[in-house]
């Protein structure tokens, strides 16, 4: 981030939501995030919740804003129950 322009718009790739505190103070205008996958098999979507401060949605955190999506896919076994798979598709407008 050292020499980022921080006058355009920062946006940021992380795979797991955390660190949003960092990710404020840094600059991060939005954070785009997967990797939860909104717990796959519920009722693990309980867990997932108390483990990332945004487990899927929209979050706004001061300044920076943060999106995670549940994905399309899965991890371990090839089931959803509970858990939707999702591509999302964002329109993004800064302000000058």
């Amino acid at each position: 981030m050292k020499d980022t322009d921080l006058t355009k718009p920062v946006v940021m790739l992380e795979h797991q939501p955390v660190e949003f505190a960092t990710a404020e103070e840094q600059g991060i205008d939005l954070m785009l995030s997967g990797h939860t996958h909104r717990g796959q098999i519920a009722p693990a979507n309980l867990i997932t919740s108390r483990i990332f401060e945004n487990d899927w949605g929209y979050l706004q955190k001061g300044q920076m804003h943060s999106i995670v999506s549940s994905g399309y896919g899965f991890w371990g076994p090839p089931i959803r129950i509970g858990s939707r798979s999702e591509i999302v598709s964002i329109q993004v407008t800064f302000a000058d």
